[in-house]
């Protein structure tokens, strides 16, 4: 079991955290299980499990260990997991799809989610469904085409 010992403010900010709005894009000619797997292409090589895959949404988790963190009790013992979280609305227009990013600490007693707050990490969220969308409404206009 991998264990790190990590300072106050990553554990504190874990804590404190508040809700964060997830991306969001609307996919023409798409299918929930055409998105999931271009999903899974991205993220199942960078260790990713898939979860649950439904036409409502999937699940990708990635296990980063133990983490130990000093307190006022002593050592406290995090299990770290990050869930990307995809959900998928049909619309007339098309599939909306949406993706929440949270990093999920847990203890014996107690369960801490965290979704993520940066700028960077919302924008590479969005970029990603924005390669996700123009890859499919690229397929799907070769398959109409007959190429």
């Amino acid at each position: 079991m991998r264990r790190r010992v990590v300072g106050c403010s990553i554990i504190a900010s874990l804590l404190a955290a508040g809700p964060v709005a997830g991306q969001v894009s609307l996919m023409h000619n798409a299918t929930p299980a055409a998105v999931t797997e271009a999903l899974k292409a991205t993220f199942v090589p960078q260790g990713f499990q898939v979860g649950k895959a439904d036409d409502k949404g999937a699940l990708f988790t990635l296990d980063k260990g133990d983490m130990t963190q000093n307190t006022s009790t002593g050592m406290q013992v995090f299990h770290m997991v990050v869930e990307i979280q995809a959900r998928y609305k049909h619309k007339s227009e098309g599939l909306e799809v949406s993706l929440k990013e949270e990093v999920v600490a847990t203890t014996n007693t107690q369960e801490v989610r965290n979704p993520v707050q940066t700028r960077t990490e919302l924008d590479n969220l969005q970029t990603l469904l924005d390669g996700v969308r123009t890859d499919l409404e690229a397929k799907a206009k070769r398959d109409s085409s007959g190429h």
